[in-house]
């Protein structure tokens, strides 16, 4: 079995106190619904910051539907906050970034709050986005980790969706 934890623990328990991203595109606005909704549907402490297009304002959104409806016409850009549950194991708090209707990222803040499982349910909600987009891409943020965390980040990656396939 793939040990997620000894390839890529210092991406994610370090005392660092940074807030990485991992970055999902190729998305199509239905796609990004779907994860939307999955995302919120197993989240709880949800808190949401969303900004109109045009006009530039920001914009209160509570609906899942509306956020949904929003989102994929590409109308607001924006953020909310969750605390994500996957199969009763807690990923630890997250922002997902929503940049359009293709995109969307996952913010997360290192230390010691990750362990083994934290970062298998991590992967268990990538492979999720894989499910519902198989030509999605999905990866570390080049902005903040180096080209070899990031090729270490991929490699892992796929190995972990050729074990569970």
């Amino acid at each position: 079995m793939l040990d997620l934890w000894e390839r890529l623990h210092s991406i994610f328990d370090t005392p660092h106190e940074g807030h990485p991203e991992i970055e999902i595109s190729k998305l199509t606005p239905n796609s990004l619904v779907t994860i939307i909704n999955y995302l919120l549907a197993n989240s709880k402490n949800v808190d949401t910051s969303f900004t109109m297009r045009q006009p530039l304002q920001q914009v209160v959104i509570t609906s899942p539907t509306v956020i949904t409806k929003f989102v994929a016409s590409g109308a607001v850009i924006g953020e909310f906050w969750c605390s994500i549950t996957l199969e009763q194991y807690a990923l630890p708090d997250m922002a997902v970034f929503i940049d359009g209707p293709d995109f969307l990222s996952l913010e997360y803040r290192m230390g010691p709050s990750w362990n083994p499982i934290a970062l298998t349910a991590l992967f268990e909600l990538l492979r999720m986005v894989k499910l519902i987009e198989p030509k999605a891409k999905i990866g570390l943020s080049p902005d903040f980790f180096a080209r070899s965390w990031c090729d270490d980040f991929d490699r892992t990656f796929r190995d972990f969706l050729n074990e569970t396939a």
